[in-house]
């Protein structure tokens, strides 16, 4: 990822994806929160710094496989993705450790964004979201482009019996979790997972930025070491 920074802001960006579509993972950096209690008071400032349409969709996330079709900005309720062919539309999702997907079609020009978190994770929310492109938009997987943010890393997600269990019925005996050093307990990687889903539902080109939300507590939030927190979010709009 590469950052761009205006007006005092930080964001970062994908290296891969094509022109086609605008993204990008804000940060922390000049006092940025896009939770739901902070959004109203920073979004617009954030929005104006990097051009984008403040009329987006959100989602009331509820750590869902729940995809839905949008074509206008809104609030969605109880969905962890959502799915557009409308250009100029901003989608975001927000995050404090949990994983950010995005798919693009350059074929189709449509684009996809999802919220993964363990639950999502383990619900595959990401082929999901392919799958529901595929219906949509008729994509073709095969030419698909996806990219994975920051979230929690493999080094830091350490899970107990109930979240080892759910990842091994979801994932069989893919390399997603290795040994704690504790008992009962195990390291989650969510970004192989999900890179894992995506390559499952038949996408090839995946970007994995490798950014631990939790190692890098300067520039994102992390629900696991703060708890209390804020949200960054990651944004994507076709042009």
């Amino acid at each position: 990822m590469r950052p761009d920074e205006r007006d005092g802001l930080r964001v970062y960006r994908f290296e891969s994806l094509p022109s086609g579509v605008d993204a990008l993972v804000t940060t922390r950096v000049g006092g940025i929160d896009l939770s739901r209690a902070a959004r109203a008071e920073h979004a617009p400032r954030l929005f104006a710094a990097y051009d984008l349409p403040e009329a987006a969709v959100w989602c009331v996330q509820v750590h869902s496989d729940v995809v839905a079709a949008v074509d206008a900005p809104q609030v969605v309720e109880g969905a962890d993705a959502l799915i557009t062919d409308t250009p100029g539309l901003p989608l975001c999702v927000i995050m404090a450790d949990c994983v950010p997907v995005l798919v693009y079609d350059p074929e189709q020009h449509a684009l996809g964004l999802a919220h993964a978190g363990w639950q999502g994770t383990v619900a595959r929310i990401a082929s999901a979201t392919v799958h529901a492109m595929v219906d949509r938009f008729g994509s073709d997987p095969a030419s698909l482009v996806a990219a994975i943010g920051p979230s929690i890393g493999p080094d830091e997600y350490e899970v107990g019996p109930d979240v080892i269990e759910a990842a091994r019925a979801a994932y069989d005996d893919a390399p997603i979790l290795r040994d704690a050093g504790v008992d009962g307990k195990a390291l989650f990687d969510l970004w192989a997972a999900n890179a894992y889903d995506l390559r499952s539902a038949g996408v090839t080109r995946i970007e994995v930025a490798g950014v631990s939300t939790a190692r890098h507590l300067d520039e994102f939030y992390s629900w696991r070491v703060a708890k209390d927190t804020g949200r960054f979010a990651t944004i994507a709009m076709l042009r």
